[in-house]
């Protein structure tokens, strides 16, 4: 399985090593904690699962309250792979 990098809105969250990060997902916008390792200049690590037409499924490194796989759109996808 590939990772990738998405581009998200970071903000800090309750803990010193916790970001709380929130991704345009379809067809809403999904909030989450995660630990900091998985986080670098306002992107987040996850890995691809599927790609389809302008869209790609991926699988967040942790759980969220709505589930832990994301249809994204093909924008959000940073140029540079991990």
């Amino acid at each position: 399985m590939k990772n990738i990098w998405l581009k998200c809105q970071v903000a800090k969250g309750m803990f010193p090593d916790e970001r709380t990060v929130t991704l345009n997902t379809e067809p809403d916008k999904v909030s989450v904690f995660c630990h900091k390792d998985f986080v670098e200049n306002d992107m987040l690590k996850v890995a691809l699962i599927e790609e389809r037409n302008r869209e790609v499924l991926v699988r967040l490194p942790v759980e969220s309250p709505v589930g832990q796989l994301f249809w994204v759109s093909m924008k959000d996808v940073a140029e540079c792979a991990v």
